[in-house]
């Protein structure tokens, strides 16, 4: 299939004038096979006889079209002039599509010397970018050495990865087809690289090959290498013990450097929603987290302008549209629980989960030497189910992991894995699984303390500016420690599935729910030295007062409100307009 220009596929049909279902679906089967060995197509051209009919059927990335080509016969035993002329214009327009050469067939190069080099020639001042084949052997280019596998759909997004080297360094080309009205998966790397997030392969080249052909663009990135993803170096160890203790010895760091970088991300304003088990790489003991095509920037609207200026796309349509995508985007297996139970915003705690469910299946497939989904909290039915699923058995606070298929801890990781899962799921009141899954208000808990378990020295310091903005919330005495004047030294950030996060201070050891208040402030729904932040809508910190303007809770809020009371200044979200999109 890799030199086919065209298929062409003949049936006999009842109604010869009309492409019947069947027929149509395997048509569009023979256009999914060109398109997934010849990355270079735009579209892929199927010729279908059907009858005395000849019809040419094009397939875009998201829409086909049908064009009569004629007929091939005549239906009469002595065909007169006109019956001629009819198949002789059938003939000749067959002629004139099959000759076209390939950048009029729906090529963006000529791929008849698919075994040379492609170039790639930017246009002054713009990310425009035209590719072509060398016409001299030797002339520069990038070298396709082998395609790395991937499953490519017939319709919507669609990537071609490739092993090649640049500049002598090994590389990955990566052709993205995707929505004109999602982001542009460079320009989300533009903003990490410009941040100075660490834990991101390193990039090379990147360009716009197409703008907007049919509703998607094709962009290209030349990306450093990284090594084998995790699913790919699970399937090379298989039961090789030697192996095992090796990646399972690399868990911890893997961890380290990945959380680090989630929460950077999210300090430069981008959110990754795809954290899986084949976009997280590791080579040498170094990971990198891959695959930024479904990240969100949540930062300012400047940012954005920016952006959309140089890739060229609409910055309202693409932003509203890549929110109205957060409870659509991930790889199942792998999403949090309130994302699983349609949360309409993301978070980075969300990123952490993802993370966490990414390590215990790796720990369970380097203990059974399974490509599978082992346990009930892996067990999908649908995305209610498991999410049911995984809050039952991750309030097993010794032995969840039996639920996902392990059947012992190594130690190497034991400490790592339960500390995510203490900063997840677990609050000084205990297991908060049902409050995510129950209430889409539920505050997540979450404490530093289990953080330095498992996060880097950076990535903790990152996570305690994102928490706190002076070290106000770090020793201010709450509920009953006021009255001693001590503090419990533990910072926490509550967060929520409208993408709300409230930093602050907790009593270790009360009884109140997460989010409540405690103590004193309890009669008047006071919760000292708390404050909230947007992960959708960024806002400054600012210092609390605990004697004006106090901060509530919105269980606070709701009861003052039930009773008919006046309730003091609360912080709400500035509301900002959403577009409902299908994925």
């Amino acid at each position: 299939m890799a030199s086919v220009h065209v298929a062409v596929e003949a049936k006999i049909s009842a109604a010869p004038m009309t492409i019947n279902h069947p027929d149509f679906g395997q048509v569009a089967d023979y256009a999914c096979a060109m398109w997934e060995a010849q990355p270079t197509r735009t579209f892929a051209p199927v010729i279908f006889l059907h009858g005395v009919h000849a019809s040419l059927v094009l397939f875009t990335r998201g829409k086909w079209y049908s064009f009569a080509l004629g007929c091939l016969l005549h239906s009469k035993q002595a065909p007169d002039r006109f019956d001629v002329r009819m198949v002789h214009t059938t003939m000749m327009n067959l002629w004139f599509f099959l000759t076209l050469t390939p950048d009029k067939f729906g090529h963006f190069c000529d791929i008849r010397r698919a075994a040379t080099p492609i170039r790639f020639t930017h246009t002054a001042g713009t990310v425009m970018t035209t590719a072509s084949v060398p016409e001299i052997d030797g002339e520069p280019g990038i070298p396709l050495t082998a395609l790395i596998p991937r499953p490519v759909r017939p319709r919507s997004r669609c990537t071609f990865l490739y092993e090649t080297t640049y500049n002598g360094r090994p590389a990955v080309l990566k052709l993205s087809w995707t929505q004109t009205n999602r982001l542009p998966e460079s320009a989300v790397y533009g903003i990490l690289v410009a941040k100075g997030v660490t834990g991101i392969p390193e990039v090379y080249d990147c360009g716009l090959l197409k703008t907007d052909f049919f509703g998607f663009r094709l962009e290209y990135l030349v990306l450093e290498h990284c090594g084998d993803t995790l699913d790919v170096c699970l399937d090379k160890l298989a039961k090789s013990d030697t192996g095992n203790k090796t990646l399972a010895e690399q868990l911890s760091s893997v961890v380290k450097v990945v959380t680090g970088c989630i929460v950077a991300a999210r300090a430069a304003g981008v959110l990754h929603r795809d954290v899986s088990l084949g976009n997280v790489a590791v080579s040498n003991g170094r990971a990198r987290l891959l695959d930024w095509g479904y990240g969100k920037v949540i930062e300012s609207s400047d940012m954005v302008k920016e952006m959309a200026k140089r890739w060229m796309f609409d910055a309202e349509e693409v932003m509203a549209n890549e929110a109205g995508h957060d409870p659509l985007t991930g790889t199942v297996h792998y999403t949090g629980i309130r994302v699983l139970m349609g949360a309409k915003t993301r978070g980075y705690l969300d990123d952490i989960e993802s993370l966490f469910y990414v390590v215990l299946h790796a720990i369970s497939r380097l203990e059974n030497g399974l490509n599978t989904y082992e346990g009930d909290g892996f067990n999908f039915v649908d995305n209610r189910n498991l999410a049911q699923s995984r809050v039952g058995v991750l309030g097993v606070e010794s032995n969840y992991h039996k639920y996902f298929g392990i059947s012992k801890y190594r130690d190497t990781f034991r400490s790592t894995l339960d500390a995510l899962h203490k900063f997840l799921f677990w609050s000084p009141a205990g297991y908060t699984g049902h409050q995510l899954m129950d209430d889409m208000e539920h505050d997540r808990l979450v404490d530093m303390q289990h953080a330095a378990k498992f996060m880097s020295e950076d990535g903790l310091k990152v996570l305690g500016r994102l928490l706190v903005d002076s070290d106000t919330e770090s020793s201010q005495p709450t509920g009953q420690d006021a009255v001693t004047g001590q503090s419990t030294g533990q910072v926490a950030v509550l967060t929520n599935n409208d993408g709300l996060e409230v930093p602050g201070q907790l009593l270790a050891g009360s009884d109140a729910g997460p989010g409540q208040p405690t103590g004193d402030d309890a009669e008047t729904g006071q919760v000292a030295g708390l404050k909230r932040r947007s992960d959708d809508v960024p806002q400054p910190h600012a210092a609390m007062s605990t004697t004006s303007e106090p901060m509530m809770t919105r269980a606070a809020v709701k009861k003052a409100k039930t009773a008919g009371k006046k309730t003091g200044p609360v912080n709400k979200k500035p509301k900002t307009t959403n577009k409902e999109n299908d994925a």
